[in-house]
């Protein structure tokens, strides 16, 4: 756990049905020999100290939930989607009802395989922010490597019970503070079986070199 760890809780979002890769993204494995989902719960586990929970579509047997423990250093809980299939969004809401009454919960999506624990240290929310604080490098944004806060839970499940699914959509309707970083390999997702191997080709191995983020 990095020094300047964060008081708040963790969520691994890991429900999709990554049909554009193919095969479950959450075992894809590194180059270190980690899968994608025990790396970010290891990038969690250094960001916060609060509760771990890691976004499913249903339930896990024990023993995986055992693996991530070891991988996090503490224990990791499952927090399945209230309605599985339906995105992103519907992970974000059951993390955010599942640790009620936490101010804010820190996001991150499985498949970004350059996330380090010092992009949430970079995002750490300041007084007056009631909407994500989220990073952008560039034209870059990424809305699932951030902190949601319990504010936006209303609008979220409104949104989400009129059908809407798409992330950004959401985000043109709440107020967001994009925080610019440098690193944008940070923000990176792996959807595709090539986008897997051009990421797992850079010659620094699984991941770049981690500038800094600010």
């Amino acid at each position: 756990m990095a020094p300047e760890a964060l008081p708040y809780p963790g969520l691994v979002l890991a429900g999709g049905a990554s049909r554009r890769m193919g095969r479950d993204k959450a075992g894809l494995r590194l180059p270190d020999g980690r899968t994608l989902l025990e790396h970010a719960l290891a990038v969690l586990a250094a960001a916060v100290t609060g509760p771990l929970l890691v976004s499913t579509a249903g339930p896990v047997p024990p023993g995986r939930l055992q693996t991530w423990a070891r991988a996090a250093g503490r224990a990791v809980a499952v927090c399945p989607d209230l309605r599985p299939g339906r995105g992103p969004l519907e992970g974000i809401r059951s993390g955010l009802r599942a640790v009620a009454p936490a101010a804010w919960l820190a996001v991150l999506a499985v498949d970004l395989p350059g996330a380090a624990p010092a992009l949430w240290i970079h995002l750490a929310p300041r007084a007056g922010d009631d909407g994500p604080v989220l990073p952008v490098a560039g034209d870059l944004r990424q809305p699932l490597a951030g902190f949601w806060p319990a504010a936006v839970l209303p609008a979220l499940e409104a949104f989400l019970d009129q059908g809407g699914r798409r992330v950004q959509q959401l985000l043109q309707a709440v107020p967001v503070r994009w925080q610019p970083v440098t690193a944008a390999g940070m923000l990176v997702n792996c959807n595709t079986p090539a986008e897997w191997a051009a990421w797992t080709g850079h010659p620094a191995g699984a991941r770049p070199p981690a500038p800094g983020v600010e």
